[in-house]
């Protein structure tokens, strides 16, 4: 197939461009700016998706478009220019041009966790995040980002990925974690809860495997099979560590009544606010039949190995 990846440059996009390569596809690697930063073997182009029609050029010939673009931080400006309008302008351009299939990477955070109990099994079935303010810009980005890939009007096969945490080297730190009081001293939340987390590899497999497959408009969450517990993980981060940390732990079960007193007297900052505190925090059960269902993807690289490959 020709594959287009967007936010090729980007820590996940440029895996997803090397496991396109490796399955014998041909990839246009589309980067905002051209800084010859992508893998040898694929194309570079330089689009700055945001600005309209701006990806049509690119879009001949194309098979399968993997959006990987969009904005990780920023306000509410930034994420609407760099994630919603510019999926606007691609999935219109690509209506436009008569290139059917996308596969969106969005994430596991527009799940609304506070409507699950804690132990539940977080899949595919569970409710939304309804675009509050509480969880701020970057979910009701995602949010929107899904709603225009779906949409009936433009009839494309859709296949949207929703990550856990994407680690891999130089990416090991989650806020999700914790806190680093002091480079002595860490403090992990939730420490017995599984981390939703999948090896950068394993992850870009996962589009791959959804740009090949016939099953379409499917939506699925994606993490690793063996995942460790936020204690686990953060040992393994301790050992590599100089000064070596003292890692305590505040349990769910401290985190989620402080949480709940904080909002019953209006003092719900940060952290505390119950929205934020169960995203980042309430012990779940983590599911990814779906994406095996559908696409036939097995993450190969298991946590262990991919922990030492990415602190090595």
């Amino acid at each position: 197939m020709h594959v287009l990846v967007t936010g090729a440059a980007g820590f996940l996009g440029r895996a997803v461009v090397e496991a396109a390569l490796a399955r014998g596809h041909r990839v246009t690697a589309s980067v905002r700016t051209s800084r010859g930063a992508v893998p040898a073997g694929a194309v570079e182009a330089a689009v700055d998706l945001a600005a309209p029609g701006a990806v049509t050029a690119v879009l001949a010939g194309v098979d399968v478009v993997v959006h990987c673009a969009g904005s990780l931080t920023g306000g509410e400006a930034a994420q609407r220019r760099d994630t919603v309008e510019a999926t606007g302008h691609l999935v219109r351009a690509m209506a436009g041009a008569g290139v059917g299939r996308i596969v969106l990477a969005s994430s596991m955070a527009v799940y609304d966790l506070t409507r699950l109990a804690a132990g539940a099994v977080l899949d595919e079935r569970a409710p939304l995040d309804d675009g509050g303010e509480a969880r701020g810009p970057y979910i009701r980005a995602k949010r929107a980002q899904e709603a225009a890939v779906t949409d009936p009007a433009l009839g494309l096969d859709w296949r949207i990925l929703r990550p856990g945490l994407v680690f891999g080297p130089g990416r090991t730190w989650f806020h999700q974690l914790g806190l680093v009081v002091h480079p002595r001293l860490w403090v992990s939340l939730a420490g017995a809860a599984a981390l939703p987390i999948t090896y950068v590899e394993n992850c870009a497999a996962a589009f791959v495997a959804a740009a090949e497959a016939s099953a379409g408009r499917t939506a699925a969450l994606v993490v690793d099979d063996d995942l460790p517990t936020r204690r686990e993980y953060l040992a393994v981060l301790a050992r590599h560590a100089q000064p070596s940390p003292l890692v305590v732990d505040l349990p769910w079960a401290v985190l989620s009544p402080i949480g709940t007193a904080a909002a019953a007297v209006g003092l719900t900052p940060g952290l505390l606010h119950p929205d934020r505190l169960a995203a980042r925090c309430k012990p779940l059960r983590y599911s990814n039949a779906a994406a095996t269902a559908a696409w036939g993807w097995r993450p190969r690289v298991g946590v262990a190995e991919a922990l030492t490959r990415s602190l090595a």
